[in-house]
Formats: structure tokens, sequence, C-alpha cells
């Protein structure tokens, strides 16, 4: 995937992501982003907006048994997505 610095798109906000099982899970100032590999190329396959009250792409994002847990500055939360 090609992006120019600064376009707002998710390749952009990799900092936060994390990998559960075959796809990644992106911070963005809208929500989550779930990327997977498609034919060669990484795409958003789905996108998550309701996660946005709790996330942006300043987050890191660590994927645990019994959620998604979003690490903040000075808090951890755990969020469900379903």
């Amino acid at each position: 995937a090609l992006t120019s610095a600064g376009d707002g798109s998710w390749l952009g906000k990799m900092r936060g992501a994390t990998a559960v099982r075959d796809f990644l899970l992106v911070p963005t100032d809208d929500g989550v982003s779930r990327v997977t590999l498609n034919g060669g190329t990484l795409s958003v396959a789905k996108e998550f907006p309701d996660a946005a009250r709790f996330v942006d792409a300043h987050v890191q994002l660590l994927a645990g048994n019994d959620g998604l847990y979003v690490r903040r500055k000075h808090d951890i939360w755990r969020i469900v997505m379903q």
C-alpha cells in the first residue's frame, strides 16, 4: 500500500497497532481499523467507528484473551468489540 505522510490514512498510524491472528488492529481518530492482507495488498477490511470514543491515533492497542486493551498516557481501558 502506498500513502503520503500526513494523509490521515491508517498506514500513517501503525505505531499503536497490534497483530491478532492474521490481521492488524490499527487505532485511528475515527475508531479502530481491521487491516488484512488481500491478494498481496494490505487494506482495511472492517472499521469499528464505535470505538472512537475510547481510541484515537495516539493510543497503543494490545490484544488480550478477554478483549482489546487501549493504553493511553495515564490509563488503560479494556474494550470488547462485537
